[in-house]
């Protein structure tokens, strides 16, 4: 198209070699958020429940429902070295305490523990979508080999 000076625009459409363009990685093309939560809704149910229960359990037990063990996870990580890690775990919770440690709050570190089980669940969600149980299969060959029987004719 022309615009007023005359000059070509870009139009959506056609590429140069007559194939249509192909959208973006990542852009929708069917009605934004709307349709991604409508195509989705079963998960989004069961996160926003989660979310809530999760939320309930925060306020419930202000400012950290406390373990046996919790003690021991907060002196790991202000003393960080592999050799002194209690018990059988690793340095890296220690080193996760430490990071959120800077807000000198504990309900931080449940909030972001929570966050990060929900985002557990999508990653999962996704996972699953994308490999599914069929696609599992396929890549371990479960089925790939069946031999075709011919139909019974009388």
């Amino acid at each position: 198209m022309n615009d007023a000076q005359g000059t070509a625009t870009p139009v959506a459409g056609p590429s140069a070699a007559g194939a249509p363009e192909a959208p973006p990685r990542g852009a929708t093309t069917r009605g934004g958020a709307t349709a991604f939560l409508r195509r989705h809704w079963a998960i989004t149910a069961l996160l926003l429940v989660g979310a809530a229960i999760r939320a309930l359990v925060v306020y419930a037990y202000r400012p950290a429902f406390w373990y046996p063990d919790s003690t021991a996870y907060i002196r790991a990580s202000e003393h960080l070295s592999p050799t002194t890690s209690h018990g059988a775990n690793l340095i890296g919770y220690p080193v996760f305490l430490r990071v959120l440690g800077l807000t000198n709050s504990v309900a931080v570190v449940t909030v972001v523990q929570h966050l990060l089980a929900l985002a557990l669940v999508v990653v999962a969600y996704v996972f699953l979508r994308r490999r599914g149980p069929a696609g599992l299969a396929r890549r371990a060959g479960v089925g790939a080999h069946r031999a075709r029987r011919p139909p019974d004719h009388p």
